[in-house]
């Protein structure tokens, strides 16, 4: 029984220590409820001062919602975020946009091929790139193939 009184008045001296320690340190912005020598004496006098100053005294971080401490960005629903909804205006934009291009496109693919077909100087994605078999070769440049034949 004497070392469990011995264990508990160690605890108590160490949390004494500890709440004066914190006391003095603490930004006197962040003490509730009394001054802070107030406390050390609540901290000295009483034996449950300490507790007393944890629980009531001090104001803790998260609670502080003004002053040099910023807020915390509290989680919503991702259509209550106005950053959320706004990316997604802008990737359907992009999309419209994308698709309108791709429209475009194929108009004047199909426009090209079609002038092709007609005899014009487009060549459709399916047009060879030479000549094909059968046609002489046109040598503008006077080469030994085309130059030599004639």
């Amino acid at each position: 029984m004497a070392r469990l009184w011995a264990i508990l008045g160690f605890i108590s001296v160490a949390l004494t220590i500890f709440a004066i320690v914190d006391i003095i340190m603490i930004d006197e912005s962040r003490v509730r409820g009394l001054p802070k020598w107030a406390w050390v004496l609540i901290c000295l006098l009483l034996g449950v001062g300490p507790i007393l100053w944890f629980i009531i005294g001090r104001e803790r971080l998260e609670q502080r919602q003004h002053g040099r401490y910023p807020e915390r960005k509290r989680s919503s629903a991702p259509d209550d975020d106005p950053a959320f909804l706004e990316r997604i205006g802008r990737d359907h934009d992009r999309d419209e946009r994308i698709r309108d291009l791709e429209r475009r496109l194929a108009e004047l693919d199909e426009d090209g091929s079609g002038a092709a077909a007609a005899g014009g100087d487009a060549a459709g994605p399916g047009a060879p790139d030479g000549p094909s078999r059968g046609e002489k070769p046109d040598d503008e440049t006077g080469g030994a193939a085309g130059g030599a034949r004639a």
